[in-house]
């Protein structure tokens, strides 16, 4: 089966950055951020592709999350830390997260905000409580390789952790353990992993050039 996309919408080409890394729309799809090793974050405005302001960080820039609210920006990069941002205001949000002992790869929100998920070339995953801006208990562990992208199911129950050993870890977010054995389906390291909008449904992208997608459950 032949599959063909047709654009009936002007397309907007924005371009002010090195190369791209990672990028995000706020929840309420008016704002679009884009980050890169040119060690910025860029905010656009989505309705007329002009740029709201520029955000410097300490590193070139891996992974991006706005917050449900849209009120806040997480950005994590090469520099091991997670900066939170205020995005109203486009200032920094107290210190940086440190806790990783590499780059932090990815960054992700909790449904209700209250908890950040990051994950690093650690090989760990970090639990951050967002108001005490600490960590929740020890990292993660289980992971052999770099852990490259990390998404929480649509409840906030479960978070899905994806890496270069090929594999994908299910953990219980309120236990901080894992569920059942790790999901091995991939021949290639992990790039990412997300889940269905009502959570029934996991799909992984990998370096073997598969997108593999299925149903779950908690064991």
């Amino acid at each position: 089966m032949e599959c063909r996309a047709q654009n009936t919408h002007p397309l907007t080409t924005v371009g002010a950055h090195g190369s791209g890394d990672a990028c995000g729309f706020s929840p309420d799809g008016n704002i679009l951020a884009s980050a890169s090793k040119d060690k910025t974050v860029i905010l656009w405005d989505v309705a007329t592709g002009l740029l709201l302001g520029r955000l410097r960080c300490g590193g070139s820039i891996w992974g991006l999350a706005f917050s449900p609210d849209g009120k806040v920006l997480a950005s994590a990069g090469e520099d091991q830390s997670v900066t939170l941002w205020d995005v109203a205001h486009r200032k920094v949000l107290g210190e940086p997260l440190k806790g990783h002992k590499a780059l932090v790869t990815s960054v992700a929100f909790s449904p209700d905000g209250k908890t950040l998920a990051t994950a690093s070339e650690d090989q760990t995953v970090i639990l951050w409580d967002v108001a005490l801006r600490k960590p929740v208990g020890e990292p993660l562990t289980g992971h052999h390789a770099r852990v490259s992208s990390v998404t929480f199911s649509p409840d906030g129950k479960t978070l899905a952790s994806a890496g270069w050993d090929q594999t994908v870890i299910l953990w219980n977010v309120a236990h901080r353990v894992a569920i059942g054995e790790p999901l091995k389906a991939h021949h290639g390291g992990l790039l990412w992993v997300a889940f269905s909008p009502d959570g029934k449904t996991l799909a992984s992208a990998s370096e073997d050039q598969r997108i593999i997608f299925g149903t779950w459950r908690a064991t």
